[in-house]
């Protein structure tokens, strides 16, 4: 508390005594795009209407996704409410209906925060979006398409018989842990950073441990494409004139499978490598925004985004093929012609 003497107007002393409070200022949340950008003004001007035709294709094709991929986990969970065995994908068992509604959802969940993101507030350039909200939106969709990707992987083994761990480690509650734990980890680094900018190293440790996970789901998907390709190699040579159109036909459904798994592989790695980039960036300490040419920034995003849809494509279709392929393993048990994969 201080005195002060100041005179009105008559020339009157007048005393006042001010109390000094001192008051506690909020810590706001400060964010920061989780991945380099150019100088926007500048990368506006250059790219004109090519800017508005790169948010509204992929809006678009996020969309259509997200609302096919929202229809079938509709249909997937009231098959599973109802114990409902389904037509279109085999004979379907409570352990891998399990693991299909998982990979829906967490697809649906990438698909619909992209095109949440690009939609509202693309990359963070209108500023609509509250922080730390903005960015979290954005950073659920790779790890989620990462977890997916990993889903699909368990889904094949199960389908095939193939084994690439022990049992007890091979199964769906482990696997759902470590997504559990990943996806939590990822909203923690960006709430940290968020509200603290020197922790900015978190998000890029985030980013390693997911870079790392693609990189073994890759090597998952190849020992499965490998086997069910050595598979139908000795099953083709042990044909005979007098094989079955059944068998033919099972063997066609197998190799359409392999194709789409081997692609899907192809693009799940480069999808993963190219995120290399933005983790150098990060690390880099002479990296400035205005450093970035806008035309590379906006080639490169565009084939992200280009990957991150074909992944997500690649994705469902090789659930609905491997579902396929259940029957053809359902048939195999009972003639013991059909060639799957074993371990």
């Amino acid at each position: 508390m201080a005195t002060t003497i100041n005179e009105d107007e008559n020339g009157v002393s007048v005393y006042t005594e001010n109390m000094s409070v001192p008051i506690k200022v909020p810590v706001l949340p400060r964010c920061r795009w989780p991945a380099p950008h150019p100088d926007w003004d500048v990368a506006f001007a250059a790219w004109g209407s090519t800017w508005m035709a790169h948010i509204i294709i992929f809006v678009v094709a996020y969309a259509i996704l997200a609302i096919y991929t929202c229809s079938v986990l509709c249909f997937l969970v009231w098959k599973r409410c109802s114990s409902v065995r389904g037509t279109h994908d085999g004979i379907l068992t409570k352990r891998l209906t399990n693991l299909r509604i998982a990979l829906h959802s967490l697809v649906f969940v990438a698909c619909a925060a992209r095109t949440m993101s690009l939609g509202i507030d693309p990359y963070g350039t209108r500023k609509i979006l509250k922080c730390p909200s903005g960015v979290v939106l954005w950073s659920l969709g790779w790890p989620s398409l990462v977890s997916s990707f990993s889903i699909l992987l368990l889904l094949l083994l199960e389908t095939t018989r193939l084994s690439l761990a022990p049992p007890r480690i091979q199964r769906p509650s482990v696997l759902g842990s470590i997504i559990g734990f990943s996806l939590g980890y990822v909203l923690f680094s960006d709430f940290l950073v968020a509200y603290d900018n020197s922790t900015k190293y978190a998000v890029t440790v985030c980013q390693m441990l997911f870079i790392l996970w693609g990189v073994l789901v890759f090597f998952g998907f190849v020992y499965v494409w490998w086997k069910i390709q050595s598979n139908l190699t000795a099953s083709s040579r042990g044909q005979t004139q007098t094989s079955s159109q059944r068998d033919n036909n099972d063997n066609s459904k197998m190799r359409k499978l392999n194709t789409i798994i081997f692609i899907s592989a192809a693009i799940g790695i480069c999808l993963t490598v190219s995120n290399l980039y933005w983790v150098s960036a990060t690390l880099d300490k002479s990296y400035r925004p205005e450093a970035l040419r806008p035309w590379p920034w906006l080639l490169f995003s565009t084939c992200q985004r280009i990957l991150e849809v074909c992944i997500s494509i690649m994705i469902l279709l090789t659930v609905s093929k491997s579902g396929q392929s259940s029957k053809v393993d359902d048939n195999a048990n009972s003639n013991n012609t059909v060639p799957t994969a074993t371990a």
